[in-house]
């Protein structure tokens, strides 16, 4: 069934259903509900190993019984389990590879290697270590003795991975071992893109796309917020829609050139799925006075709690007689909640109120310039949902960039279903460089009610990777 994108009545009454009453979740929350990412370089004994060789391992949170026989206890693991993990290639930028954008990668597809990125969810590893459990469960049969193979075979891995205080173990297995049921691959998908309804799916969300164009942003729902533990709707979108203008600095005879998202004509060109994270891959040509003036490659990585949009663009030599100064921004435009908060990592020390009203100190704040790295924007609903939204760029080119904020009942900026910026916030970035490839991420996190004084730390909790060490071990 394909679900429409509604358009709610926007009167006081029905706004006021939106939320339940907001709850405080503490940082740590926030913080666990994030994949963890363990980079290649710690798993160098797997280098050359088959990807669908590997098995992501835990100790059960409920271990079989006592009583079971050595047979059944073997069999069943015996308080290990497999956990959902994907493997990612990246390309020579670190990003995630695809094949379209250009850029290449020097990794192998089907084996890993120094191009390749683990993922798995923190909240499926164990407090107990497993290293010791799995060596036993891998070279011993159910009797507890060693199995031939493994005495004729190379001398297999098994890597444990600590990530703060809880663990998990990373091992490559023989075919027979793929074949035993109970080392199957775990069939708990975290998120789900479906490219023909233009939806992202996840525990905790539901975003809508344009199923043509992934950058046209339509409706967004939030468990406990207009959602239920169903899954199913009960308000309105939390979001009126993605927002991206760019001022191109081309004058007319009558006017400079103002375009945005819906002018855009973008192709899918892939859809890649996994258990963590589901990635689609676009390409977007912007076009003024018949003259090709950006193109950009846009990938876009659906994850449990987050979305993370990756543009790699260029503004072509050809649009230097027409382009001056341009000014790209990215910005989301919220339903009209009025009441929220926002506060950005330079300034201001007390959160801004969200009333329709754009105060002198607010409109100051726009006009301020600051470099990207380590910047953060919190915007929260004070109704059940809180949005951190951070931006990267390439090492090598770190532009200024602005703060995108409308505070209006009624100002409409374009594209617009709902009028009324209430608010709309992002990124203004500034000097965009003509000529050369540039890539920036926006990562955008979903989480609950942030109490005031936990917002910074909290913004820069989540910007850190996991601490991640490794003990790697042989099965002799």
């Amino acid at each position: 069934m394909l679900w429409p994108s509604f358009v709610w009545a926007q009167n006081a009454a029905v706004q006021s259903q939106l939320i339940q009453a907001p709850s405080q979740a503490s940082s740590q929350a926030h913080i666990k509900a994030q994949p963890v990412s363990v980079p290649a370089h710690l798993l160098k004994p797997f280098y050359k190993a088959s990807v669908n060789s590997m098995r992501v391992v835990t100790y059960a949170d409920k271990p079989i019984s006592n009583t079971a026989s050595k047979a059944q206890q073997h069999n069943q693991l015996d308080n290990l389990q497999v956990i959902p993990f994907q493997w990612t290639q990246l390309n020579v930028d670190g990003q995630v590879f695809n094949d379209e954008n250009g850029v290449k990668t020097k990794g192998d597809l089907g084996q890993i290697d120094a191009y390749d990125r683990l993922e798995f969810m923190y909240t499926d590893l164990s407090t107990k270590p497993c290293q010791a459990r799995l060596k036993q469960f891998l070279k011993t049969d159910q009797n507890n003795q060693v199995k031939p193979s493994v005495l004729t075979t190379p001398q297999a891995q098994v890597v444990e991975i600590q990530v703060k205080d809880r663990f998990a173990c990373v091992t490559q297995l023989s075919q027979q071992q793929l074949n035993q049921p109970q080392l199957s691959l775990s069939t708990k998908d975290y998120v789900t893109y479906e490219k023909n309804l233009g939806r992202a799916t996840a525990d905790s969300y539901e975003l809508i796309l344009s199923e043509q164009n992934p950058l046209i942003w339509q409706d967004f729902f939030y468990n406990k917020v207009n959602r239920n533990a169903q899954g199913e709707r009960t308000g309105p979108s939390i979001l009126d829609a993605l927002k991206i203008n760019i001022d191109s600095g081309v004058v007319t005879p009558i006017t400079r050139v103002k375009l945005n998202n819906a002018h855009f004509s973008s192709k899918i060109l892939a859809v890649a799925a996994g258990p963590i994270r589901d990635s689609v891959h676009a390409l977007t040509h912007v076009q003024v006075t018949g003259i090709s003036v950006l193109q950009m490659h846009v990938s876009m990585h659906f994850y449990p709690s987050h979305v993370e949009m990756v543009t790699r663009f260029k503004l072509p030599q050809a649009a230097i007689a027409i382009v001056r100064s341009p000014i790209a921004n990215v910005s989301l435009d919220a339903n009209n909640i009025w009441g929220g908060e926002v506060m950005t990592s330079w300034g201001p020390q007390k959160p801004f109120k969200v009333n329709g009203i754009l105060e002198p100190e607010e409109k100051e704040l726009t006009k301020q310039q600051v470099q990207g790295k380590g910047s953060w924007i919190w915007y929260s609903t004070r109704q059940g949902f809180d949005l951190y939204t951070f931006i990267e760029f390439d090492d090598t080119y770190d532009v200024p960039i602005a703060l995108v904020y409308q505070d209006d009942k009624q100002l409409q900026v374009e594209p617009e279903r709902f009028p009324g910026q209430g608010p709309n916030i992002g990124y203004s970035l500034r000097d965009v460089v003509i000529g050369e490839y540039f890539t920036f991420v926006t990562k955008l996190v979903f989480t609950s009610d942030t109490a005031t004084n936990k917002v910074s730390s909290t913004a820069n909790l989540l910007q850190q990777p996991w601490p991640i060490s490794v003990s790697a071990n042989t099965l002799e």
